[in-house]
């Protein structure tokens, strides 16, 4: 969560250049939509999608490491 946070603020303050580029890039993969026919029901949900950047993958790896240092 905090690496979302930090995605985001940067996003928000950081001028444009190269370190808001690469701060601040991000991929987002979707996958939808998804159609499920059970005879009395019918379900259609999507598009699915997952927002990963840079630094929330930072943030997981920092509570990886905390969380490894406590247990």
């Amino acid at each position: 969560m905090l690496g979302g946070l930090l995605h985001a603020f940067l996003r928000r303050f950081l001028p444009q250049g190269p370190a808001r580029e690469l701060f601040t890039w991000s991929v987002t993969p979707t996958i939808g939509p998804i159609h499920l026919d059970l005879l009395v029901l019918s379900i259609t949900m999507g598009p699915i999608g997952l927002d990963v950047s840079l630094l929330a993958v930072v943030g997981v790896a920092i509570a990886f490491l905390v969380a490894r240092s406590l247990f």
